[in-house]
């Protein structure tokens, strides 16, 4: 993401709620998405075409569509939005991301770990 983007707007969320976050492997492949964008948008689809990639190349089996696009909207969006790290729009079906430091510094030393 460009470092002109005015993504660290918001308040740091508490280690807890970081972790929280950064527990579900699916949640960290939306963070890892928008760190290494030039944007703080996406669609919902590239989001859930980027962890269905993941988890290809991760387990070799592609999950369907429909099971990620309903754990996204059903637990993960609302996860991210409740903490005042991304928004989403349910009516155009977009995200924005607004970030966090502490997430973004634990999230660097999770990358460390996998």
């Amino acid at each position: 993401m460009s470092p002109d983007d005015p993504v660290h707007d918001v308040g740091t969320l508490s280690l807890d709620a970081c972790l929280e976050l950064l527990s579900n492997r699916q949640r960290r492949v939306i963070l890892e998405f928008f760190l290494d964008s030039e944007t703080n948008h996406a669609s919902v689809d590239e989001l859930i075409s980027e962890i269905i990639n993941e988890e290809a190349s991760r387990t070799g089996e592609r999950p369907g569509h429909d099971a990620v696009a309903s754990t996204m909207f059903h637990v993960h969006l609302p996860k991210f939005a409740d903490a005042n790290v991304l928004e989403y729009d349910t009516r155009h079906l977009e995200v924005r991301y607004r970030g966090d430091p502490l997430i973004e510094a634990a999230y660097a030393k999770i990358q460390e770990i996998e």
